[in-house]
């Protein structure tokens, strides 16, 4: 496991601690936690040998609600999510909780712990996936065009509402679907067959 604070001093130099944002004296410690263990480690282990790695991961300090990736000059890639983003996601998923609880079938698989977390958890866990896979696919593309640049900035350069555009944010989508689906299948393997929906998708 890395060490939070430790792994963002790779990444920045000293006088840019302003930009980063550290979780572990807050509530959703334990989110931002597993989060990033899981993110970094897929970073460091599963894309060994590409044109952007190292790729990194940290918390912006930025209550905008808003992930970006971007490629820096000497090749890495890095992606910022804003702690603005992530906590407001977690929160609407724990204020629908009880709803989410009521929908069909999800009661009992929590009621007989079938389930490693509550659904809205798991709802909220599968969300922020697709959302790394999908800035992770910026990266991807960005090492591909041998483009120095980051999404904050491509409006400034012209790419605004421009084809390009739509096809990098499709393609990214496309990317983070794949990938994410597999761990939507992983988690329904551990539930009993009975209480798996009948029309569930089977790859």
């Amino acid at each position: 496991m890395q060490n939070y604070r430790d792994y963002v001093k790779q990444i920045f130099p000293l006088g840019f601690e302003d930009l980063i944002y550290y979780y572990e004296l807050t509530e959703y410690n334990g989110n931002y936690e597993s989060y990033f263990q899981f993110c970094q480690e897929n970073l460091l282990t599963q894309w060994q040998g590409l044109d952007f790695h190292p790729c990194f991961i940290y918390f912006r300090n930025d209550k905008e609600l808003q992930a970006l990736a971007r490629r820096l000059s000497t090749g890495e890639g890095i992606i910022e999510i804003n702690n603005g983003l992530f906590e407001k996601l977690n929160d609407i998923f724990y204020q629908n909780r009880k709803f989410i609880s009521s929908l069909p079938g999800v009661s009992q698989l929590e009621d007989e712990n079938l389930m490693d977390a509550p659904m809205y958890y798991l709802m909220f866990q599968e969300l922020m996936l697709f959302l790394y896979y999908h800035e992770l696919g910026h990266v991807i593309q960005f090492s591909q065009m041998n483009m120095m640049i980051t999404e904050r900035n491509m409006a400034s350069k012209g790419f605004d509402n421009s084809l390009l555009l739509h096809v990098m944010e499709m393609d990214s989508d496309e990317i983070a679907s794949n990938f994410t689906i597999h761990h939507i299948m992983a988690t329904w393997e551990k539930a009993p067959i009975e209480h798996v929906p009948t029309n569930s998708l089977k790859l």
